[in-house]
């Protein structure tokens, strides 16, 4: 699975005996650092106007966002506000007023 690894590491990995029938099995090795979300592509519409984004599925997220850059050119009107609070690494929680969008 990792093409990035030769064959003298592959064969230390696997115990360095290619003769064996038994493999070793590695949940820990990550040839990659990449984390890949599912993706697609589909048409919004703020009411105003429509436009084609991309949209990143998280099923592990409670809300839905969309980017202020993208919410301009949709010339979505805000309708209303919410406080939202950041919990950051090392503790640090930040708290902001985001802007609400019907799309």
């Amino acid at each position: 699975m990792c093409s990035e690894l030769d064959s003298a590491e592959k064969a230390s990995v696997n115990g360095g005996d290619n003769s064996s029938s038994a493999t070793g099995v590695h949940s820990q090795l990550n040839c990659t650092n990449d984390v890949v979300l599912q993706t697609l592509r589909c048409v919004v519409d703020s009411g105003s106007s429509k436009g084609q984004v991309r949209v990143l599925l998280d099923a592990g997220s409670q809300r839905s966002y969309i980017l202020e850059k993208t919410a301009r050119q949709l010339s979505a009107e805000p309708v209303g506000e919410a406080e939202v609070c950041h919990f950051l690494f090392g503790g640090v929680k930040d708290v902001r007023r985001h802007n609400l969008y019907k799309i």
